[in-house]
């Protein structure tokens, strides 16, 4: 503990030096200090911040997974499923619904799957990099299960590594901390931890936006270009890259330099897919055309929400798809009230940080403007609850709320309760988020 007679750390020496050629923001907000009454980083880690948020990441993952395995150990005694017949097969539950398209599309390609014509067909929704660093991991491992599992589980260590280091430097270290267990804690959390390829995309758009905040925007763009071959709303990292660009030269059109054109390289992962569905199936755009396979289609932002709450308050039916239907519809809701409360409120972002408020408003905007018209599910917010957590700003700002040991408890108790359960019925090959 510290002693009442030690000197307590300037809080502008923790922090990193402000990013070459930045100038201070006008807005009054910009200018005042991160969250008052917040630890600062100690004098003996200050030199060491990425070991600092490296530490806090692993912990945050080796509790989260611990806890998937103490669950999964249980999750089979009280369902009529039959009880795996090994440790393996049990935890193989992990990689159950989309996580076996990306083993799959590593072990086949998009066009093996032996005369199944609507799977080759719908495989082209699942965007590459994921299966293709699992099938080349695997050339290792020998089994793409094996190198799946662990690329998901670095690319997670890897992106909470940078999400508490990104918040510390915006913020401050109680806030990082807290916003990697809020994250974790969420419902849908435990896609995190999964075969999926959320962690992935997760780690190379934080490590993007880090790297635009501190002005280095050619890897900025290459991690945006890796980011766009791995999901297309990766294409929203445009809109932060644009405003920090600017941002940085006090939107003064006569600054802009030629590095300004490294935002072009963004896109070239989902043109390179593109020219590959070109190549294999005739059509450039068969990632788009293949999401209709899924019953996607894109309409106007409020329409899955409007159609939601539609079948909540005509049709309810709270043991079938109205779980699913609550647990979009949360979600949505809830990132939507953080953002807002990130640009209206006492949490709210300085100006010179709406970079990453801008990025959680497109994202979760792009979430909602693809509701599923499967009629049979009747589930129009489907997946959102998952999508959600690409919305980190939104767990950011629920983060300094946090603040507050009331909403602190409340926050991790519902949020956990509610994991055990969704993450249960996910084991039990039903689908949720």
């Amino acid at each position: 503990m510290r002693s009442d007679h030690t000197p307590r750390p300037d809080r502008r020496a923790s922090r990193e030096p402000a990013d070459p050629g930045q100038a201070p923001d006008s807005d009054p907000a910009s200018r005042e200090p991160a969250d008052r009454g917040e630890p600062a980083a100690g004098a003996g880690s200050a030199d060491r911040p990425w070991l600092r948020s490296f530490r806090a990441a692993a912990v945050v993952w080796l509790v989260t997974h611990t806890g998937y395995a103490v669950l999964t150990f249980f999750a089979f005694f009280q369902s009529d499923r039959p009880l795996p017949k090994s440790v393996a097969r049990a935890f193989a539950n992990w990689g159950n619904w989309d996580a076996q398209w990306f083993v799959w599309i590593a072990q086949h390609g998009y066009t093996g799957y032996h005369g199944k014509d609507i799977d080759e067909e719908r495989s082209a929704a699942f965007f590459p990099l994921y299966s293709l660093l699992i099938k080349l991991l695997s050339y290792l491992t020998w089994q793409p299960v094996v190198a799946a599992v662990i690329i998901a589980f670095a690319a997670q260590l890897g992106a909470f590594t940078i999400l508490h280091r990104l918040t510390e430097r915006e913020l401050d270290r109680g806030t990082a901390g807290r916003t990697l267990w809020y994250l974790v804690a969420f419902p849908t959390g435990f896609y995190l931890g999964l075969t999926y390829n959320v962690s992935l995309f997760l780690l190379l758009m934080l490590g993007s936006l880090y790297l635009m905040r501190r002005g280095t925007w050619w890897g900025a763009a290459v991690l945006g270009a890796l980011a766009t071959a791995t999901r297309s709303s990766a294409l929203l990292l445009v809109v932060p890259f644009c405003f920090e660009y600017l941002r940085q030269r006090e939107f003064q059109l006569r600054r802009i330099r030629g590095d300004a054109a490294w935002i072009t390289l963004i896109p070239a992962g989902i043109v390179s897919y593109a020219v590959y569905c070109w190549y294999i199936f005739g059509d450039p755009l068969k990632f788009v055309h293949a999401q209709a396979l899924w019953f996607r289609e894109r309409d106007w932002p409020w329409i899955g929400i409007y159609q939601t709450l539609k079948i909540l308050f005509t049709s309810p039916n709270v043991l079938g798809n109205d779980v699913r239907n609550f647990v979009d519809l949360g979600a949505v809701i809830f990132v939507s009230v953080m953002l807002v409360l990130g640009f209206a409120g006492p949490w709210r972002w300085r100006r010179d940080q709406w970079f990453l408020a801008l990025f959680g408003v497109a994202s979760v905007l792009f979430i909602i403007s693809f509701p599923s018209s499967d009629v049979i599910n009747r589930v129009p917010l489907l997946s959102a609850g998952r999508l959600s957590l690409e919305a980190f700003p939104a767990f950011v700002i629920a983060a300094r709320i946090g603040r507050n040991q009331s909403f602190d408890r409340a926050f991790m108790f519902i949020g956990v309760l509610l994991q055990g359960l969704w993450f249960t019925h996910f084991l039990l090959h039903h689908f949720i988020g």
